[in-house]
């Protein structure tokens, strides 16, 4: 007689989407060497191209431009996006964990019930308060309030540091650049370091696996 397998297919959509993004996050680490690379032969070319007219002036123009998009803009634009999804995802599974949770438990109350500061404070007191159930640890959730700060910063300011209209974001985001974890603040933008984006995705995705493995457990098929 065959051996009838049982698979467990809860959250599936919230695991894929997790291992997705980590490939996705190193696609992301090759194509900006790629184009940095290619930025690197462009200014080699130019400057060979125009030697003999060029002077100091120029020349250091020059270099500055590579400079800006190099340092600047390249990293920005490639990494900065990363957040944002990576807060989207978060943020589903977090309503998809407790939507199930609700239904299991036959909890009247939504999280759209329960008022928060923002969408992580309102999260962490239905779970906690209504569902009766752990969200995440203090040091996960820190981290997932980064996230979500900063996924803020950028999909509503653009990362422009003079568009934040909050004071208390602002003050985090001047307190993670002095820590140097990886945030940095340019004059009027905010960088992101390879190894940032990949210690927060590590972080964030052991975080929400967790999540999705301790709600699987406590409530068998």
């Amino acid at each position: 007689m065959m051996k009838i397998i049982d698979i467990d297919f809860r959250f599936v959509e919230s695991y894929c989407e997790l291992a997705a993004l980590g490939e996705f996050l190193d696609v992301i680490n090759k194509q900006l060497n790629t184009v940095i690379n290619k930025e690197k032969k462009r200014l080699e070319s130019r400057i060979q191209k125009k030697k003999k007219d060029l002077d100091e002036i120029e020349l250091s123009n020059i270099h500055r431009e590579y400079n800006d998009r190099v340092y600047e803009l390249l990293p920005r634009y490639f990494r900065s996006p990363f957040l944002v999804t990576l807060w989207a995802v978060s943020e589903s599974a977090i309503i998809e964990v407790g939507d199930y949770i609700q239904k299991q438990k036959d909890i009247p109350l939504n999280m759209k019930d329960i008022r928060g500061k923002n969408f992580l404070d309102q999260a962490n007191k239905y779970f906690k308060y209504i569902l009766e159930f752990k969200l995440f640890t203090k040091e996960a959730y820190d981290r997932l309030e980064m996230l979500r700060i900063l996924r803020n910063v950028i999909a509503h300011c653009n990362g422009r540091l003079d568009a934040i209209k909050n004071k208390e974001d602002l003050k985090k985001l001047k307190k993670w650049n002095k820590e140097k974890i990886g945030i940095t603040l340019l004059i009027n933008s905010i960088i992101f370091s390879e190894l940032f984006l990949k210690q927060t995705y590590n972080f964030v995705n052991a975080a929400i696996i967790d999540l999705l493995d301790r709600t699987r457990k406590s409530f068998p098929k």
